[in-house]
């Protein structure tokens, strides 16, 4: 019996080693940075044990821990009541109850699970299940065959894996691996075309005579979006209308950001980002420069598996990008850069202001990532209408590609 009266682990070895990973903040901090870009908003977690890994996912719109174990239920149990977006229940592969099923879910997260099921096949299948399309299994397994020993089988482990034997049993539960690293593998049910969601991140600071022009301009594209508004610190009521607007309903703006100080769009872009839950990703500035309508059309590459991108003009800047990426864009300033989001997420953006163009097209390079190019029709405003970019950005913005092309981040997105 434990302190609380409840009957102890059946696994006492698996349950020490939870104890220790609870007193281990940092790795499992680490370890939740190297999952959090393919977590969605709606989130099973199977095999929660004690909630080392649960406690970096509350902030979820809704969380489900299972385990197989009572004691193991208890202490998730105790641990987060009061949480009325999560719920603890018992889950033993491959058997599924329904009620999952009716949960939504866009994220599994498996982590040193799998091994311990004899059925695994089976058991991948009925996870498959359990997602919508487009969902991730984020999956965590021990790796290198030769390695089993008494120590897996004190731990209940059926095996170990290899690369080819557990992307064969993903592929045949119906995944496709998009990433995968020797710290896991994150897997996704394929999206059917008409079931793609696109992210609309809208950084704004004092657009209020045309966000809301643009946020309707947007409800009328013919795609299913996420629409994310970034009111940077606005003065002129900007943020009041995005609040307005949310507050409405109507799917105009599906959520709003406000940051306390002005920040600069690049932040407020990466702060959208954070909060998307769409399967790509894009900028859409709120002055009515670039035409909404085109999302459609420029969607297309990606929906078809060959891309990343679009494009207009600044030749000198494109140049001198070019070749430092050993691309050939004719824009690369532009602003629609329609990226999937898995990778969006995994790229090291840092660029608070106009900068951000110049980064992302590097860190896309450094990631060598396939990028498809395609014109757009583009209306400029003048400083009078509230452009806002000037000479100086300019200026910065040549230091910004011999910076960030010259300077790559230490490990590189993939």
């Amino acid at each position: 019996m434990d302190p609380n009266g409840r009957s102890g682990p059946a696994d006492q070895l698996g349950a020490a080693t939870l104890e220790r990973m609870a007193a281990a903040p940092r790795y499992n901090r680490w370890m939740f940075e190297r999952l959090r870009p393919w977590v969605g908003r709606r989130v099973l977690e199977i095999g929660a044990g004690i909630g080392n890994m649960s406690a970096f996912l509350v902030d979820r719109e809704r969380l489900v821990l299972t385990d197989t174990e009572d004691y193991y239920l208890g202490r998730l149990r105790e641990r987060f009541a009061g949480r009325s977006h999560v719920t603890v229940g018992r889950l033993r592969l491959p058997a599924v109850d329904a009620t999952l099923v009716a949960e939504r879910l866009d994220t599994v997260v498996c982590l040193n699970v799998l091994e311990h099921i004899e059925d695994d096949r089976a058991s991948l299948g009925a996870i498959y299940g359990l997602l919508q399309r487009g969902g991730r299994l984020v999956l965590l397994v021990p790796s290198l065959r030769a390695l089993y020993g008494t120590l897996d089988e004190a731990l209940g482990h059926f095996r170990r894996y290899v690369p080819g034997e557990l992307s064969a049993k993903l592929a045949a539960a119906g995944f496709r691996v998009p990433h995968r690293d020797r710290g896991g593998a994150a897997v996704t049910k394929p999206v059917l075309p008409n079931e793609l969601v696109l992210s609309v991140v809208v950084p704004a600071f004092n657009e209020a005579e045309t966000i809301e022009a643009v946020l309707r301009r947007l409800r009328q594209v013919p795609l299913r979006l996420e629409v994310i508004a970034v009111d940077d610190a606005s003065t002129d009521g900007t943020g009041d209308i995005l609040d307005r607007l949310a507050a409405e309903g109507g799917g105009l703006v599906h959520k709003v950001i406000r940051h306390p100080t002005n920040r600069g769009k690049g932040a407020a872009y990466r702060s959208g980002v954070a909060a998307t839950t769409g399967h790509v990703v894009v900028a859409q500035d709120a002055d009515l420069e670039y035409d909404p309508g085109e999302l459609v059309r420029l969607l297309e590459p990606i929906r078809d598996g060959r891309a990343v991108w679009h494009a207009v003009g600044n030749r000198l800047l494109t140049l001198l990008s070019n070749m430092f990426t050993n691309l050939n864009l004719t824009d690369m300033e532009t602003c629609y850069k329609l990226v999937r989001s898995d990778l969006l997420k995994r790229l090291p953006l840092t660029a608070d202001r106009f900068g951000l163009e110049v980064e992302l097209t590097a860190r896309l390079a450094q990631a060598r990532a396939r990028i498809w190019e395609l014109p757009i029709s583009y209306s400029g405003r003048t400083y009078a209408e509230g452009k806002k970019i000037t000479w100086r950005d300019g200026m910065a913005a040549l230091i910004h590609v011999v910076r960030y092309n010259l300077l790559p981040p230490r490990s590189r997105a993939r």
